[in-house]
């Protein structure tokens, strides 16, 4: 905010010297914001430490956007690699799911409308507006500059950073179902022809004859407890195998489904 104080202020010298045009006034001030107002106020942590022009070309940019790498993931691993800013978690191509052969991460480059795995365009404006050539990319779920939106982490603080940078609000998998619309499902008690998939949505009633334990037990056989069922069992350390439950309390996509850095192996912990 200090920023944009002074900013206004050296504006109002601007205009209050008469002697200076319009046509010299705006160049100036279109580079204040550039390089003044570019840092930290347009982005959320982690993302505050990186200036507009570290991912931004003005002229004769590569990328659609203006920016400085040639397609979305090329920018993103520009920082999200070995030996880079955001080494941390690093993403390679060989890291996207391939299902039942590999990979630990949900692809970012597949076609947005699939049969076989039952995908669909998003609906979500800000989601569809990130679909390039039928392809989705890591900005169709991510927004590389605000953390507003909700995440389905439980452990995620309410602002900054933990919150994954969702494109829209994900705490009851809303960007799950909207790409993955024909698997929105609460009742599978009748069948209808074609092949269905695990209610979602839904909540976990250990009263209902469905339900074959009163409670949601970790791989250890103790259950899980919390308002989530987001705290581990006794004696087990792995917070990345609870089946947790949606904000709603209700079994959603993400109970049984990683995103990112998911082995399928209970007994790790999934990580970069």
């Amino acid at each position: 905010l200090h920023g944009i104080f002074f900013l206004a202020l050296f504006v109002i010298f601007l205009l209050s010297v008469r002697r200076l045009r319009m046509r010299v006034i705006l160049p100036v001030l279109l580079l204040l914001i550039l390089f003044h107002g570019g840092r930290a106020s347009a982005l959320d942590p982690p993302h505050d430490v990186l200036n507009c022009l570290d991912c931004h070309t003005l002229h004769t940019a590569p990328g659609m956007t203006l920016t400085s790498s040639w397609g979305n993931w090329y920018l993103c691993t520009s920082c999200h690699s070995q030996g880079n800013m955001a080494s941390a978690y690093p993403f390679f191509i060989g890291d996207q799911a391939f299902p039942g052969s590999g990979g630990h991460s949900h692809r970012w480059d597949a076609e947005a409308v699939n049969s076989t795995y039952q995908t669909d365009i998003p609906s979500n404006p800000e989601m569809y507006k990130r679909i390039n050539n039928g392809r989705i990319m890591c900005s169709t779920c991510h927004d590389q500059h605000s953390q507003q939106n909700t995440p389905f982490d439980p452990s995620a603080p309410l602002t900054g950073a933990g919150r994954h940078f969702q494109r829209a609000d994900n705490d009851q998998n809303q960007m799950c179902l909207d790409c993955h619309s024909a698997r929105n499902i609460t009742d599978v008690t009748t069948y209808t022809g074609s092949p269905l998939s695990h209610p979602v949505g839904v909540p976990f009633d250990p009263s209902a004859s469905r339900d074959l334990n009163p409670g949601i037990r970790d791989v250890n056989g103790a259950y899980q407890s919390g308002a989530r069922y987001e705290l581990d069992g006794t004696g087990d350390t792995n917070p990345t195998n609870n089946l947790v439950l949606d904000s709603a309390g209700n079994v959603n996509c993400l109970s049984c489904h990683g995103v990112h850095y998911t082995d399928g192996n209970p007994y790790t912990v999934d990580k970069p």
